[in-house]
């Protein structure tokens, strides 16, 4: 299966108004510059994340509380582990979810990377 044939099937599930125009843009991307994988992998990593949301009760919380502070949601790890344990029901997602553990690399929180877990090949 090639990447191409990759985008094809993100798309024939990506939301229609959502996600599919930023989804058609990275595969015009990626046929112009073939070597833009390291800045489309983030953009990947962000749909995934999404996608694992919807599944979890961080799926539709504000931005922000009544105060205007920043409502606090899981990424990385923390958002697949809270999808594993609100998802028991399903076990065939739970399993998908297991494997999707080694694509996210757990480092050390630090201040400037605003809490989120490495990516890939990425820290």
């Amino acid at each position: 299966m090639s990447v191409f044939d990759d985008f094809d099937l993100i798309l024939d599930y990506a939301h229609m108004w959502n996600w599919a125009p930023d989804w058609n843009l990275a595969q015009d991307i990626y046929k112009t510059f073939p070597e833009s994988y390291s800045i489309l992998t983030p953009f990947a990593y962000s749909y995934l994340e999404e996608m694992i949301r919807t599944t979890t009760s961080d799926y539709g919380l504000p931005l922000f509380d009544r105060d205007k502070q920043p409502v606090k949601v899981r990424v990385g790890m923390a958002l697949i582990a809270l999808a594993i344990e609100e998802n028991q029901n399903n076990p065939d997602y739970v399993s998908l979810l297991e494997r999707t553990k080694r694509h996210f690399k757990y480092t050390q929180i630090s201040v400037d990377e605003n809490g989120r877990n490495g990516v890939g090949g990425i820290s």
